[in-house]
């Protein structure tokens, strides 16, 4: 007795079943080796009273005249004799992949008057539609997921210094702190000298300082530092696992850096180098706070006190 149970998946069996299961004619579905994957009632009754009265009977009458199916993709008409009588077949080559079956197959079938065959085409086209629908399906998820990526971007990076933002350096903080780091340390940055630069070159200029101090700073990090942007001349670093002494050391790294002349050409095309300074704040962690607020807060208010020390310095010196 031929089942359809290998027929995967199951489903296809299914669809086979809705078009072929009572067709008067024999209908199978053969693997290049000759096995039968499907076979409608017909065809079973076929199978069980073969010539000598044994299971298959019919699929030995068949499989000499297999190759010539295999090998073409036309319709061939194949004459088999039972002891029941002729049979005459029709027989296509089927890509398996379109019916959920591995490898390619032989439809074979009964069907002088094509309307077996009429149905057949109708069933692959569906089953080539839902493939369609499928993949249609698939690039749309893909595109979703692309634009998802890209509106994340556009959320966690700043897109003139591709740092990140203050918002996505709260949440990594905030994350830190709740997995265990036992130190670290929140550096807040005030450029020095941006607003002279904005008002004599433009603002061109100083997005061009900006843009330049961005990738010194991404340059500059370790893989487990974050480094963000938290408002118009103002960064922040995280840096996790360190002491006071080390976050002092890299706040001058930092610095240096940021000192560093950028070179921009004028409207009248001329080449000059602007230079900003920078002051910085630092609060440790746990010691000057438990949580991102507070060690923000202590930051910013070193921060703005290096800085209104720094001028003051400069006021003096300029004085003298």
């Amino acid at each position: 007795m031929v089942t359809n149970s290998s027929v995967e998946p199951g489903t296809s069996v299914a669809q086979l079943d809705a078009v072929f299961a009572r067709a008067p004619e024999p209908v199978m579905l053969l693997s290049e080796q000759g096995d039968v994957v499907y076979a409608n009632e017909r065809a079973q009754a076929l199978l069980i009273a073969g010539p000598e009265g044994t299971d298959g009977g019919l699929i030995p009458a068949i499989i000499p005249q297999l190759g010539p199916v295999l090998r073409s993709s036309v319709t061939i008409p194949l004459r088999v004799t039972l002891k029941t009588g002729s049979v005459w077949f029709k027989a296509w080559r089927v890509a398996g992949g379109s019916l959920g079956v591995d490898g390619a197959m032989a439809m074979l079938f009964g069907d002088s008057s094509g309307v077996l065959r009429s149905r057949f085409m109708v069933l692959r086209n569906e089953v080539a539609n839902i493939e369609h629908l499928r993949a249609r399906d698939l690039n749309v998820a893909q595109q979703l997921r692309t634009e998802a990526q890209h509106l994340r971007r556009l959320v966690t990076t700043d897109q003139l210094t591709s740092l990140t933002t203050g918002q996505e350096l709260r949440r990594s903080v905030t994350k830190a702190l709740q997995s265990g780091t036992k130190t670290g340390a929140l550096l807040f940055a005030d450029l020095d000298g941006f607003k002279e630069i904005n008002d004599t070159h433009g603002h061109s200029a100083g997005d061009a300082v900006l843009e330049q101090v961005g990738q010194r700073l991404l340059e500059h990090k370790r893989s487990d530092d974050v480094s963000a942007r938290v408002g118009g001349d103002e960064f922040a670093f995280w840096i996790a696992d360190v002491d006071a002494a080390i976050a002092t050391r890299i706040a001058h790294r930092l610095r240096r850096q940021i000192e560093r002349p950028v070179s921009w050409r004028t409207s009248d095309g001329q080449r000059t180098e602007l230079v900003v300074g920078a002051s910085f704040g630092i609060a440790c962690y746990p010691q000057d706070g438990a949580d991102y607020a507070a060690l923000a807060d202590v930051a910013d208010a070193r921060m703005y006190t290096n800085k209104r020390d720094r001028k003051a310095l400069h006021s003096h010196s300029a004085r003298r």
